[in-house]
């Protein structure tokens, strides 16, 4: 095997990796661009469950309903602080004369 051909094949090598590359660069770039999509997505979503409303109704007739505000809080904690706000509220309101 001369020179020649050793530097003609690992030219070839080379320009078959560089080809090899190139198609991981665009497959990459193609990837970073789905998972932006999905944080935005994620983002989205997010912002949509802070955003959730909570409504509590007392069924006691002596607690005025209207001193029971709506809240808005993450579901994660919903039931619980939407649960004793009520209470506090309604107890509260089952003091005043």
């Amino acid at each position: 095997m001369s020179e020649g051909d050793d530097v003609a094949t690992l030219t070839a090598r080379v320009e078959t990796l560089a080809r090899w590359a190139a198609k991981v660069e665009k497959r990459v770039a193609a990837l970073e661009k789905d998972v932006k999509a999905i944080r935005d997505r994620v983002r989205v979503h997010e912002s949509r469950v802070a955003q959730e409303e909570v409504s509590v109704r007392v069924s006691d007739p002596r607690v005025d309903q209207d001193d029971i505000p709506t809240k808005r809080m993450r579901k994660s904690s919903t039931a619980f602080e939407a649960a004793k706000m009520a209470a506090d509220i309604a107890e509260e309101s089952l003091k005043k004369p």
